[in-house]
């Protein structure tokens, strides 16, 4: 029923999270092309400033993964946003 997501010790506290999967509006990935992270953006009911998670944090793949497979981010949507190399932003659902 809730993500928490918590940071390693060096790292600024502010990337600590705690949300209900519930409150999640919209999902956007951007693509960090070939030498950034790719991000995922989490719009919530809950807050004003979206959640952001790099996919290459530990455990970014399974809770872009448990995204999906909730059906937050469908799989048309989200096969075109893996497969962007260009900084593309990808966003379900579209407005």
């Amino acid at each position: 029923t809730r993500v928490v997501v918590r940071v390693l010790e060096e790292l600024d506290p502010e990337w600590n999270q705690t949300f209900l999967w519930q409150d999640i509006k919209r999902v956007c990935f951007k693509d960090g092309g070939l030498f950034s992270s790719d991000l995922i953006y989490l719009s919530l009911s809950d807050r004003e400033k979206p959640a952001v998670f790099p996919t290459e944090a530990e455990g970014g793949h399974e809770l872009f993964g448990a995204i999906c497979a909730r059906g937050l981010f469908p799989e048309h949507v989200w096969r075109k946003a893996v497969g962007d190399t260009s900084g593309g932003l990808h966003c379900w659902p579209t407005d």
